[in-house]
């Protein structure tokens, strides 16, 4: 397993990451920057108070002894919708005055046979080992993989609001323990136009998407356009199969409309897609995205811990001390592997004792080449079942909920801890 941290991991010249601190002018030149400080954005609700921006939870807010494997996170009427929403009309108000800015979309077609560099990509048959009926790869490579309009968000949007989105972004992306995102693109899908099946499972955490699109849109001008993905008992099938059951889309394909403003991320590990889009050819009424991935894992201080840097100096020291054996122990093979991602908070009262621990985005999965089946019995002789992501939650809630002081602060705080396993 591999775990991100205490100090992240240092891959951001690589990508071209972007976080609060840079503009589209200017990318990272560390690979860390260790002054970051988490300052988040807020919106008001009806009675003029400030409301945290991050992602809605299943049950406001989950235990990390009672966390499940999470697939999907969302936030409404993120700030910069209607900023960024109006520069995108405003380059389409007037369709016969020509703009630099339009030229500059990248019509993308792929289709399934098109691989990288020119190559061929792999297609049923390719292994002998295939049971490919004749036909079928010529089916399979006559497929669309990606069909869209996309541009690089930093050409389109002028400096301004191209930073309110980026400081929208990684709000939300400190929040579960992420600290940039790769440069977003900003997408359009007319008639037409779809994304296949397909899986990100290498460009961070969590893929994202931003929906710019117009709610009196959705429906009436186009129809389809959803993101689409995989359930989760799709990708572990067999495991409750149920002979007497039959399937159909709803049980298998989950529909993620494109309402304005709204922020999801995602498990990009699975297949997911965007349902082919049939109606309009106008720009001004199509299906509007942005889209990303959040990267950068690296622990993050909120309240006290976050304006006082001498607390949050002796805060880091203590922490570190109680995750170097934890991060041994989960290495240690006593526990079986795990794949995915867990990010927790740690929330610490003003005396500097651990309030609670909770899993603010958690898409684990046991290893299944690492499955061990019965590992014990039960006082009843019952056969007891290995749970990987159980048993890892568990060591993780004890290490770090007993005999663990953090400093004193007056109004106490709370640190983001990311785990990655790959």
């Amino acid at each position: 397993a591999v775990l991100y941290a205490a100090n992240g991991a240092e891959k951001a010249d690589a990508f071209g990451l972007m976080s609060q601190s840079k503009t589209k002018k200017a990318l990272l030149s560390s690979p860390i920057h260790n002054n970051f400080k988490s300052k988040l954005f807020t919106t008001k609700n009806d009675d003029n108070n400030e409301q945290l921006l991050s992602f809605h939870c299943k049950s406001g807010s989950t235990d990390l002894t009672e966390s499940t494997y999470t697939q999907v996170l969302y936030t409404e009427n993120v700030p910069s919708a209607s900023i960024l929403r109006s520069e995108y009309d405003a380059l389409f108000h007037d369709p016969r005055q020509p703009s630099s800015n339009r030229f500059a979309f990248d019509p993308w077609f792929v289709s399934c046979s098109e691989g990288i560099n020119g190559q061929l990509a792999p297609l049923p048959g390719d292994d002998e080992e295939e049971d490919a009926l004749p036909g079928e790869r010529e089916a399979c490579a006559s497929q669309t993989q990606y069909s869209l309009k996309r541009i690089q968000a930093s050409t389109l949007f002028n400096d301004t609001t191209y930073e309110a989105l980026i400081n929208d972004i990684t709000s939300l992306a400190n929040t579960i323990g992420c600290t940039s995102t790769t440069p977003p693109w900003t997408s359009i899908y007319i008639n037409g136009d779809s994304q296949n099946f397909h899986s990100d499972a290498t460009h961070g955490p969590m893929a994202w998407t931003y929906s710019l699109t117009l709610d009196e849109h959705y429906s009436s001008y186009f129809t389809g356009g959803e993101t689409i993905m995989m359930k989760p008992n799709m990708l572990d099938y067999w495991r409750n199969y149920d002979c007497q059951k039959g399937l159909e889309a709803p049980s298998i394909i989950r529909y993620l409309p494109p309402k304005f403003g709204r922020f999801v991320a995602f498990d990009g590990r699975v297949p997911h897609g965007v349902n082919k889009v049939h109606g309009t050819n106008d720009p001004r009424k199509a299906r509007i995205m942005i889209h990303g991935w959040f990267a950068e894992p690296q622990t993050i201080w909120f309240g006290d811990f976050e304006e006082e840097a001498t607390q949050q100096e002796k805060a880091n020291l203590i922490l570190e001390q109680a995750l170097n054996p934890l991060i041994t122990a989960l290495g240690s093979g006593e526990i079986g592997r795990v794949l995915g991602y867990l990010a927790i908070r740690i929330n610490i009262s003003p005396d500097g004792s651990v309030d609670s621990i909770q899993s603010v985005c958690d898409t684990l999965v046991a290893d299944p080449a690492d499955y061990r089946g019965v590992i014990g019995y039960d006082e009843d002789d019952n056969e007891v079942f290995e749970d990987a992501c159980v048993d890892l939650k568990l060591t993780i809630h004890e290490a770090l909920s007993s005999d663990l002081y953090f400093p004193e602060t007056v109004n106490g705080g709370s640190v983001i801890v990311p785990f990655d396993f790959v």
